[in-house]
């Protein structure tokens, strides 16, 4: 089973694609999707969106996993990360 692991936000979001069973993964690629400060909420959407579909695309992941817990100390940071 291959899998697209992301962990979501605005200027960093991570992501691993991992293929293999879950006794011994095999990691095929990881990293990180840096948006500049200087790019809007919404080109920072729209990039990290692209990101993806290139990534589903190249990887043809069976299953996407997303990390789903989120600690914000301010309701503007909550409705920025679930625009993520």
């Amino acid at each position: 089973m291959r899998v697209l692991a992301i962990d979501p936000a605005v200027r960093n979001t991570g992501y691993a694609i991992l293929d293999g069973d879950l006794r011994k993964p095999t990691v095929l690629a990881y990293d990180v999707i840096s948006i500049p400060k200087n790019i809007a909420q919404s080109g920072a959407l729209s990039a990290i969106r692209s990101h993806l579909i290139h990534l589903i695309t190249q990887y043809q992941p069976d299953e996407v996993a997303v990390e789903g817990i989120i600690y914000v100390q301010s309701h503007q940071t909550a409705i920025s990360m679930g625009a993520a």
